[in-house]
Parts: structure tokens; C-alpha cells; sequence
């Protein structure tokens, strides 16, 4: 068995709005080569997320390209706090 970690975005009756692998985050954002150190550590679970934050106004205008809403999440296996966009 293994994991994928996903985000959802759930409303208050429970409705899943959106959902976003983190794996796929990953891929796409040309960091691939760190699954290999995650999965030496835990095969079943490579991108496992610790926690998930909003981005806040006052962090998104320190750093550029990153917007209010954004997510940022904290991969344990990476070894990553990373900003993912949540569109």
C-alpha cells in the first residue's frame, strides 16, 4: 500500500471544492529528484504533509510571486516548507 497525499478543499457542508496532490506538486515544479532521499526514508509515504497554513497578507508581500490565499505546507520526508498556489 501506498500514499498519496492530497489537499481538499471542503466547504462547510462537508463538499469537497477542490483537490490537490502534493505529488503531482512536486513533478511539476521540476523537484522530482527529492522523492528519491523520501523514499529512502518511507517508500509507502513520500510526501507526507506535517501541516498546511494560509498564506496571510503580510507574508505574501515579503515574498514575491506568492499571493494571499496560497498554501503553504510543510513536507516532512522532503524536508520542505513549500508555497503552493491554489489554483
Amino acid at each position: 500500500m501506498r500514499f498519496e497525499e492530497r489537499l481538499l478543499l471542503v466547504n462547510g457542508d462537508g463538499e469537497v471544492l477542490r483537490e490537490l496532490s502534493v505529488l503531482k506538486a512536486v513533478l511539476e515544479s521540476d523537484l522530482e529528484y527529492q522523492l528519491f532521499n523520501s523514499l529512502m526514508i518511507n517508500e509507502k509515504d513520500p510526501t507526507h504533509v506535517n501541516d498546511i497554513d494560509v498564506v496571510t497578507p503580510p507574508l505574501a508581500a515579503k515574498i514575491e510571486g506568492v499571493s494571499a490565499g496560497d498554501l503553504l505546507i510543510s513536507i516532512r520526508q522532503l524536508h520542505t516548507i513549500a508555497i503552493m498556489d491554489r489554483e
